[in-house]
């Protein structure tokens, strides 16, 4: 169970501080949230219900700096996604980014960056589909490695080719 004041990664939500635990009724219903509030996006709230595992599962905790050193030293052994058709390519992404494997996170901005470039190359753009998955994937993964590093995401884009 988390606590107030945790810091977790909540899915496609990025890094989130639990803000308190709450009882809210709906209906005749009253039951506990996890009240989170995005770290880079305090203006927004999201409730979490304590007693749904699949939700609660999405929260995880943040890599610590040993962990995300050792996920850098990586980035260049991390292969791009292979898929083979646009609705599997589709379910994949979203799949990614609603989980919390930051290796495959990498994969998935590896790989449209590659289609990026190859579309470059040829005069033509990337679909709106694919830059918005993209850039949601960068913003994830570069914010978590700006926060337990203590730096500001621009920092981290710096520092950090992928």
């Amino acid at each position: 169970m988390f606590k107030i004041s945790d810091v977790v990664v909540y899915g496609a939500q990025g890094i989130c501080r639990i803000d308190c635990i709450q009882l809210k009724e709906i209906g005749r219903q009253s039951a506990e949230y996890y009240v989170l509030k995005p770290i880079f996006n305090e203006s927004t709230a999201l409730f979490v219900p304590v007693d749904n595992q699949v939700l609660v599962a999405k929260m995880q905790k943040l890599l610590t700096k040993a962990q995300m050193k050792e996920l850098v030293a990586k980035l260049p052994e991390i292969d791009v996604i292979k898929a083979t058709d646009e609705n599997q390519k589709r379910e994949i992404y979203k799949s990614i980014l609603s989980g919390n494997d930051r290796e495959k996170l990498i994969s998935l901005i590896k790989t449209i960056r590659l289609e990026r470039d190859t579309r470059r190359q040829n005069n033509k753009k990337l679909n709106i589909n694919d830059e918005q998955t993209l850039r949601k994937a960068e913003m994830l993964f570069y914010n978590e490695f700006a926060f337990v590093n203590n730096i500001e995401p621009d920092e981290a884009r710096s520092l950090i080719n992928i």
